[in-house]
């Protein structure tokens, strides 16, 4: 969040901060300390500048500021008209609830099993692309398929990434419409930061 502030703030200030690291920081800070606090343009920056990490505000906090207020906040919709039908995308793999099966006692004991196929089905190798994955899926209480959680996962710890728009066509279970919506509960459940803490 630190780094959007930066952006916003050279934007708005019509300069690079091109110093560097400790200089940089130091030229940020007197910049935000020269802030106002009462418009919502100083008052973001403020907040997303704050030199110590647990003061910054977060994305949905950021976009709680009255300078978003215009924006929509209703659910994305799809670009392309052929994803948005999802009867042609085939069967889904992750059932209707779109989580994982459930044992005996009602829990979600198969996900990491699944995501260990999953992980050698699309030949990802980075441990952790399966850390994350089950991170998302533990943090949307199963409510998100296992293999979209690793999907989305593998955008940000492997060196390949998949062409959703072709796997479609490849997979045939492989529901494009329904990962998209998956994505967007993992988004929120992990409060925009897809990197997981633990």
């Amino acid at each position: 969040m630190y780094s959007t502030g930066v952006v916003i703030l050279e934007v708005f200030n019509g300069m690079l901060v091109e110093e560097k690291e400790r200089a940089a920081l130091k030229k940020v800070q007197e910049l935000r300390d020269k802030m106002g606090s009462k418009k919502p343009l100083p008052l973001l920056l403020r907040g997303l500048l704050a030199s110590v990490p647990q003061d910054r505000l977060s994305a949905s906090d950021a976009l709680a500021n009255p300078l978003f207020s215009k924006l929509s906040t209703s659910e994305p919709r799809l670009v392309h008209s052929a994803v948005s039908d999802s009867a042609s995308l085939g069967k889904e793999n992750c059932g209707a609830s779109g989580g994982a099966k459930k044992n005996r006692k009602g829990k979600a004991g198969g996900a990491e099993a699944q995501l260990r196929k999953f992980m050698v089905k699309y030949s990802f190798t980075n441990p952790l692309t399966l850390h994350a994955a089950k991170t998302y899926h533990d943090r949307t209480d199963g409510r998100v398929c296992p293999e979209h959680c690793l999907v989305l996962a593998s955008k940000l710890y492997e060196s390949d990434l998949i062409d959703l728009w072709e796997h479609r066509y490849l997979n045939r279970t492989f529901n494009l419409a329904k990962y998209v919506d998956d994505e967007r509960i993992v988004f929120e459940q992990m409060n925009f930061c897809l990197y997981p803490t633990t």
